[in-house]
């Protein structure tokens, strides 16, 4: 964060955290507004502007966890990629049934600004604009606890909702980490490249559990497995996240319910850095989802 000398912009912070709590900072940088939520170890940035994401991700003065994408306005496969953390709307083979495109991503939920309805110190609850193809929106509620992070997100019908099936859609995208950790539930399927999706290097098999070692990577492909929760390899530790409440089979022919991208610098544009994306899902219309994030030490 830049700091000022501007003594009437000063007054004007001093305003917002007396309004707000001192532990709940709302600024702008960059012509974006960022709503910054501190409690205990842990500190998130917001931008309700960017699909109303997180940015920012820190457990104790560490780094940030997420993938940010340093050049957001430069295209990639014509979509302006912001990073971080997201509600996108799935099934993906929907998307162009519904709103005729099969790419970018209905942008209602990914990219446009999202309004502000609640906000406090340790909490922000944000609503997407209708989206007029999908006739839903999104509601998300981000909360910072002194362990960890919750995202809450619910997808709200404004109308006929067109598809039989949709699917809450959970996307987080990191730095890519040595490993990754999977826990298989019910079913445990594991569908290691789907369609055009390459699969992943190995995996290992140890219980119930899957280990992927991207150190090996080389190409793009992308895991798709019944599973609620994932380790990742980070900087100090392993980063947990984890898909709450119940994990219903969904009845599918291939599981859909946790998923592993992996982005291949190879593939990508040229100065872009690789990254991952640990996805999950959640039928609609028990659409309330509920993802933690939690820093587990060595």
């Amino acid at each position: 964060m830049k700091s000022t000398r501007n003594p009437f912009l000063a007054a004007a912070l001093l305003g917002a955290a007396a309004l707000f709590g001192q532990s709940c900072c709302h600024l702008r940088e960059g012509g974006a507004e960022r709503i910054v939520l501190e409690n205990g170890d842990v500190r998130a940035v917001v931008v309700p502007e960017f699909g109303g994401r997180v940015t920012s991700l820190q457990f104790a003065d560490g780094p940030n966890l997420l993938w940010v994408n340093p050049r957001p306005d430069d295209l990639m496969w014509d979509w302006r990629n912001h990073g971080g953390e997201k509600t996108w709307i799935g099934p993906q083979e929907s998307w162009k049934t519904v709103g005729g495109k099969t790419w970018p991503p209905p942008a209602s939920f990914d990219a446009e600004p999202y309004v502000v309805t609640h906000r406090s110190p340790t909490s922000v609850a944000l609503l997407s604009p209708a989206d007029t193809h999908w006739n839903l929106r999104a509601s998300r509620t981000i909360e910072v606890f002194p362990d960890r992070l919750r995202v809450t997100s619910e997808l709200l019908p404004t109308g006929d909702v067109p598809a039989e099936r949709i699917t809450n859609w959970s996307v987080v995208q990191l730095p890519p980490p040595p490993r990754v950790a999977v826990r298989l539930t019910d079913r445990k399927r594991i569908a290691n490249g789907i369609g055009e999706d390459k699969p992943l290097p190995g995996p290992v098999r140890l219980d119930d559990s899957l280990v992927f070692d991207l150190r090996s990577a080389e190409a793009s492909g992308k895991c798709s497995f019944d599973a609620d929760r994932f380790l990742v390899d980070v900087p100090g530790g392993q980063l947990e996240i984890r898909q709450l409440g119940e994990t219903l089979d969904d009845g599918l022919a291939t599981p859909e319910r946790a998923q592993l991208y992996f982005a291949a610098r190879a593939e990508l544009p040229p100065g872009y850095e690789p990254y991952i994306e640990v996805e999950f899902t959640k039928p609609h219309p028990a659409s309330r989802q509920q993802i933690e994030y939690r820093f587990l030490g060595k």
